[in-house]
């Protein structure tokens, strides 16, 4: 999916829709390993209508029965709230110039875009996991020395959206460690799960049951 709105330059807000479809519906809906690019395929689709790109391996007829499917298991309620959602107008508040507060904003977004998929992330809400990224964006963006600049942020942040500093905290912490330190690369841990168990393994040989 990440591929897919690099290539046609599609918005964040996109992915992070069409990933937060998936992830409820593989929650309450049992689902086969072998019906992943389709459910996958089928909620970027609900997201935005790309019935292109699916490399030609699952049908239109496919995709239209089985949006039908995850629509009826999510009980139509198909509106969901993003990270995304919130690092646009959180970061419209804070008082500084507009290039570094343009920086920060889409340094945060960068941040969600590239951690989304990771197991864990959708444990937190929202609003603590966009927090958290702007958090890191600031961490990024700013010198340590900048007058409070960071500690500022995140009062602000806390009393704009209700937050909870100790739960904001783990949030923070949980995504510092999904990077290499003071980067934005992802950290070899996160790489490693992300490339699966080696070809030929008993993990990658497994499949979930009918």
């Amino acid at each position: 999916l990440r591929e897919v709105c690099d290539h046609r330059n599609t918005d964040a807000e996109v992915l992070a829709h069409a990933a937060q479809l998936i992830d409820r519906y593989l929650h309450v809906g049992n689902t086969d390993k072998r019906d992943y690019q389709l459910v996958g395929a089928t909620c970027f689709l609900l997201a935005k209508r790309l019935v292109q790109y699916t490399d030609f391996s699952v049908t239109k007829e496919d995709i239209l029965a089985k949006e039908i499917v995850i629509a009826v298991t999510l009980q139509w309620d198909l509106t969901c709230i993003t990270p995304i959602d919130f690092i646009h107008p959180i970061t419209s508040f804070f008082t500084c110039e507009s290039g570094l507060r343009q920086l920060i904003r889409q340094s945060a977004k960068q941040i969600f875009m590239k951690i989304l998929h990771v197991e864990g992330v959708n444990l937190f809400r929202p609003s603590y996991t966009a927090a958290a990224c702007i958090l890191y964006a600031v961490r990024l963006t700013v010198a340590p020395d900048a007058d409070g600049f960071a500690s500022g942020v995140r009062s602000q942040m806390e009393r704009l959206l209700g937050l909870e500093s100790a739960e904001l905290q783990d949030a923070f912490f949980f995504i510092t460690t999904l990077f290499k330190r003071g980067t934005v690369e992802l950290s070899d841990e996160v790489l490693r799960v992300d490339q699966g168990p080696p070809i030929g393994s008993s993990e990658s040989s497994k499949q979930s049951p009918p």
